[in-house]
């Protein structure tokens, strides 16, 4: 496998070093090494909200891996049990990607042992897949993170959970490492953190922690926690929480409670977070990005609802003309050549489509026309109603 991921430069020393370390535990394990490479430095300037001039110093890194097989077990997910006198305990769920969670156990409300069968309190346990001759035999087992040495014979747990995750749960552990150890409480208010969020937002925009990386500068987390738990912050740079509606992050918050999670395993955490109300540290990020996550449901629930409302035009055969905008176009590669699909919306909010290969006029999503055209057929896909028309010219 292959991982690509951009880091600020002065972590590239202790990525090496993390590598290093997992590469010998690797040889110990009869695994194959990783092969870490790095390349030109990527200078970034910008300005601060001050004035000042900044400048980021990142490097691009690529790492060449095999996901580990140890004694013919391979890593699936981990589970951490997060518990408080706040609310009951709560399982979440840190899975490798590409991997499959057996039914039996998602949703899981408590951690336990396949290996020893001790029923027994537990706050952590890996979930582990049989393979027979690079097989899945589709076997599983889940076995206590205190068992793991005696079911190995050994103790490769810390090797199997980071060479098996993403290149970046390593850089992000090394970034959590470098600027926020000891800083953040062990437990965070979910309504403190989704206002701050919000406010930030409204600021920012919604920067994720990949974008961040590929852009410079900081993620929307990285600044809710800056905001939320920083000592040392100008009274000028503190953002203002006065705005956010504290009602609608309630909704937020009911949103996540209600969902039909679809064993979507981002939205597993997303519900469990709701009904706990704190935030683990582990689950900051996630938290942070709820308030994105319901902004875009709601946005893709009003324009179906806008789609729905379409109504059929005119009669078949009938040549008519339209106030349109434009709202989506893309080339389609058909059987006579290329030709774009536009969709148009009336000021009534029906949708009209043609397809068109000619080049007298073209338009782009947001154009508004006036435009002639033949109702060719009256046609519904996913409850929403359109008209075909062919012929069309703008005038």
């Amino acid at each position: 496998m292959i991982a690509n991921q951009r880091i600020y430069k002065y972590n590239l020393q202790q990525l090496e070093q993390k590598i290093e370390t997992l590469n010998r535990k690797a040889v110990r394990l009869g695994c194959e090494p990783m092969n870490l490479s790095a390349g030109d430095d990527i200078v970034v300037k910008s300005m601060t909200e001050a004035g000042f001039e900044k400048i980021d110093v990142f490097v691009d890194v690529e790492l060449d891996y095999e996901i580990p097989i140890v004694n013919g077990w391979k890593l699936v997910a981990c589970f951490d049990l997060i518990e408080s006198a706040l609310s009951e305990s709560v399982v979440f769920v840190s899975k490798v990607p590409g991997e499959t969670i057996p039914g039996a156990y998602q949703n899981k409300t408590s951690i336990g042992c396949d290996h020893c069968g001790v029923n027994r309190f537990r706050k952590k346990s890996y979930l582990l897949k049989k393979i027979d001759s690079q097989y899945e035999s589709g076997e599983y087992i889940e076995v206590g993170s205190t068992c793991v040495r005696d079911f190995f014979g050994h103790d490769p747990k810390g090797f199997l959970w980071l060479a098996s995750l993403k290149f970046d749960s390593i850089t992000g552990q090394i970034d959590e490492e470098r600027w926020s150890h000891g800083n953040f409480p062990y437990y965070h208010s979910l309504k403190s953190v989704l206002i701050m969020t919000d406010a930030v937002m409204k600021k920012h925009g919604w920067v994720s922690r990949s974008k961040a990386y590929q852009e410079g500068g900081a993620s929307t987390s990285d600044y809710v926690g800056t905001q939320l738990y920083s000592r040392h912050l100008a009274p000028e740079d503190k953002i203002n929480v006065e705005n956010v509606s504290e009602e609608m992050i309630e909704k937020v918050i009911e949103y996540f409670k209600t969902i039909d999670t679809e064993n979507n395993d981002y939205l597993i955490n997303c519900w469990k977070l709701a009904k706990l109300g704190f935030v683990p540290d582990k689950m900051f990020g996630t938290a942070c990005s709820m308030v994105s996550s319901y902004r875009r449901a709601l946005l893709r629930a009003d324009q179906q609802r806008e789609r729905e409302s379409s109504e059929f035009i005119g009669e078949i055969g009938n040549r008519m003309k339209f106030n349109i905008e434009c709202v989506y176009c893309r080339e389609i590669d058909g059987r006579f050549g290329i030709s774009i699909m536009y969709v148009f919306k009336d000021g009534y909010g029906n949708i009209m489509k043609t397809f068109y290969s000619g080049s007298s006029w073209s338009m782009e999503i947001g154009d508004k026309a006036k435009i002639k055209g033949t109702i060719k057929k009256h046609d519904t896909y996913q409850n929403v109603k359109s008209t075909i028309l062919n012929r069309v010219t703008i005038q």
